[in-house]
């Protein structure tokens, strides 16, 4: 984890019925991720990635959400990347002109890329690479409870994310990525 980026994935698809929801959840992990960044010496939130993974379409209330949530962002200071989106995302979200709104280079394949540019980018923002080293967890200062079903990591700083749950469903393969989701 570094502080200044918050990875967020989300695990349902953006319609009508969850849009407000989801929205609570990513302003919620941003008001608590920004808290926590601040605490490490990072004074405030730069990069919001949404893992798009999991969305398969967006109707019209998605794409509202969506086009509010980067308004939203950019009116705090915070540039939203969008990594991973599908085709039919992408063929649905021109109906709002996303890559437009958002930037074509803000839009990334993987959660890797997206990441990865995020962190090489915390330096225009005065962050030096010593502060966000000293961030950069080892696999070993990662804690998994599998004896639970709760799906909750703990990482060495001390503060607990949501993964998915330890037992994975059968035929399907679980990745135990330091990120917040859904």
């Amino acid at each position: 984890m570094v502080p200044g980026i918050l990875a967020f994935r989300i695990d349902a698809p953006v319609y009508f019925a969850n849009a407000k929801t989801l929205e609570d959840k990513i302003e919620k992990a941003m008001v608590k991720y920004t808290a926590w960044s601040q605490i490490q010496g990072v004074p405030k939130l730069y990069y919001l990635i949404i893992d798009m993974t999991p969305i398969h379409h967006l109707d019209s209330m998605g794409l509202h959400f969506l086009e509010d949530m980067i308004f939203n962002t950019r009116q705090r200071g915070i540039q939203l990347i969008l990594a991973n989106p599908s085709r039919n995302v992408v063929q649905d979200w021109h109906a709002v002109r996303v890559p437009e709104l958002i930037g074509r280079e803000f839009i990334f394949v993987s959660m890797h890329d997206a990441y990865m540019f995020a962190q090489q980018s915390l330096p225009d923002h005065g962050i030096s690479v010593q502060q966000i080293a000293v961030h950069m967890a080892p696999l070993s200062s990662v804690i998994v409870d599998k004896s639970s079903h709760s799906g909750t990591t703990t990482h060495a700083a001390g503060h607990t994310l949501r993964t998915r749950p330890a037992g994975p469903p059968e035929g399907s393969s679980v990745s135990s990525s330091p990120f917040i989701s859904s």
